[in-house]
């Protein structure tokens, strides 16, 4: 059974390499939406949603209201919605407990306009 949860974080970067207006730096509301994967639990659950939101409350501090460029895995690689996806994913497989696997991770810059890593 798959659960999922949301959340918004702040932050600036730009593109290196890049020709276009995102090479200039400049910020974005991104949105988040994780979704992870466990057994039914006897409570009902999966895993609770607080518990959830909490670990990635946690992950997402430490992108908030920073410049990404500044700030590993980013120092060399671009902070692209990819990348950023892939890192949330990288973190939250650290942070979960046992018997409960990440499965998505979606990274929005904008509305209509992101980056899905998925495991299968």
């Amino acid at each position: 059974m798959r659960i999922f949860v949301e959340d918004t974080f702040s932050a600036s970067h730009y593109l290196r390499d890049y020709k276009g207006k995102c090479e200039s730096p400049h910020g974005h509301n991104f949105k988040v939406r994780v979704e992870v994967e466990g057994e039914v639990k006897e409570n009902g659950m999966v895993m609770d949603f607080e518990d959830l939101k909490k670990i990635l409350k946690e992950i997402l501090s430490l992108l908030d209201h920073k410049d990404l460029n500044s700030i590993p895995p980013f120092l060399e690689k671009n902070p692209t919605c990819e990348h950023i996806a892939e890192f949330l994913m990288q973190k939250l497989e650290e942070k979960l407990p046992s018997g409960i696997r990440p499965v998505l991770v979606m990274v929005e810059e904008k509305p209509g306009q992101g980056a899905i890593y998925e495991r299968r």
